[in-house]
């Protein structure tokens, strides 16, 4: 009898380790897709779940057919490489035939907005990261608007200034 006394600790531990482990499988069940894991460390099902979404971005190309004075701009400089929507925004309602949708108001990042937002815009490209290769243009910000007399916590800053003042989003260089 004083045996199994002495190995109740470890009848009352085993038990305990089954329980937690039961219960760490019930979790996983419940909240793991059943799909994880089938393509390594990917659900399955999003290949087909992303597939079926809505579209949302539409691409360089189909801006060329109305705005073809700014895409040839855009096509000879340095940003030829990064789509519209990158800075404009998805422009899937700007050209849905939808007679309810007015085509100017669908562009989330329009010549407005980008004016008073280029400054965080711009830097989230150009701020200087020593990530980005060499050939990348990048800026210290800091550095840039010391040079400008400009201090980036001011109200002037945050209000007033921004890239496009000296620089085109789709002619980037100086000016």
């Amino acid at each position: 009898m004083a045996k199994i006394n002495d190995y109740s600790h470890v009848i009352r531990l085993f038990i305990l380790l089954l329980i937690i482990g039961v219960t760490l499988l019930v979790l996983r069940n419940r909240y793991i897709p059943g799909t994880f894991g089938q393509y390594g460390t990917y659900r399955g099902a999003s290949v087909e779940e992303i597939r079926a979404s809505k579209k949302k971005f539409i691409g360089s190309q189909m801006c060329k057919m109305c705005h073809s004075d700014a895409w040839e701009l855009w096509d000879s400089q340095a940003h030829k490489n990064v789509s519209c929507e990158t800075c404009h925004g998805s422009a899937y309602k700007h050209v849905s035939m939808d007679s309810k949708v007015e085509p100017k108001l669908s562009i989330p990042k329009n010549a407005d907005f980008l004016k008073g937002n280029s400054h965080k815009l711009c830097v989230s490209c150009h701020e200087k990261n020593p990530g980005r290769p060499e050939s990348h243009p990048q800026v210290n910000v800091k550095e840039h608007l010391d040079r400008l007399g400009m201090d980036p916590d001011s109200e002037m800053y945050q209000n007033v200034f921004n890239c496009v003042q000296c620089h085109k989003g789709h002619k980037p260089a100086m000016f």
